[in-house]
């Protein structure tokens, strides 16, 4: 993965990713943000009302310095939780196609999507779609 370009507006910068996901915020999924003593750790956005019964795990990123340290399943727990409150029985992540990524989710009990959402495929082609059952 390219490192992110926090000044810049390419594919890997965060103007692009505020621009890709504010529609979805907007749109009624919830911002979830963590914090390591006053230091921004990492961040997830999940779209609990998705599609009926369905959640959308649409975006998760933990600091580099803050990996491995409990932040990402933090934040995966609190989204898995607003999903359930909303009345969620699955969650779907498109995960980028990495083994970290991959691996982080298929511990929490993701499995690969028997059919990929059509247009969370069409955006992200090379994304491994999978998709979980809600606690």
């Amino acid at each position: 993965m390219p490192p992110w370009d926090a000044d810049g507006h390419g594919d890997h910068s965060s103007a692009r990713r505020i621009a890709e996901f504010r529609p979805v915020v907007e749109g009624g999924a919830t911002l979830l943000g963590a914090f390591v003593d006053e230091q921004f750790a990492g961040i997830a956005i999940v779209d609990p009302s998705f599609e009926e019964g369905t959640a959308w795990f649409a975006f998760l990123h933990v600091s580099r310095r803050y990996r491995r340290r409990g932040v990402a399943s933090a934040l995966w727990a609190s989204g898995e939780g607003i999903a359930a409150i909303a009345g969620a029985t699955s969650m779907y992540v498109s995960a980028t196609p990495s083994g970290s990524a991959v691996g982080f989710y298929t511990s929490r009990g993701c499995r690969l999507a028997e059919q990929p959402h059509p247009a969370l495929f069409a955006k992200e082609p090379e994304d491994i779609h999978l998709i979980c059952a809600v606690a």
